[in-house]
């Protein structure tokens, strides 16, 4: 199961957030777009769909510990690092990340 929000500009795709596994209170989210792509709208849109629309209370990000744009995204939209998996990519390991519905800075 997997839902896909995504942006244009010109009639180009200009990003993406993936948003599976839900399981009724939490759901994964991912995202990949062009610099600049994310606007304060557009995720006031995604975390509408994610708390409102699918009900969940949180949602959890997966991120490669070598993924450093990623990180630095995660952080700056709320998420808290929460975990470990180690082994998990070619890279070595990967970063839970988790948002709370009552911390999340674009929804309400």
């Amino acid at each position: 199961y997997a839902r896909f929000i995504g942006k244009e500009k010109g009639g180009q795709l200009i990003g993406c957030v993936c948003v599976s596994n839900w399981c009724g209170h939490d759901c994964e989210v991912g995202w990949l777009g062009v610099r600049g792509w994310l606007t304060k709208d557009f995720l006031k849109t995604v975390f509408h769909y994610i708390f409102d629309t699918l009900g969940c209370t949180r949602t959890t990000g997966r991120i490669d510990e070598d993924n450093y744009l990623a990180i630095a995204l995660a952080e700056k939209l709320g998420f808290v690092l929460e975990g470990r998996i180690r082994e998990a990519c070619p890279a070595g390991d990967v970063l839970l990340y988790g948002l709370l519905k009552r911390d999340c800075k674009f929804y309400g």
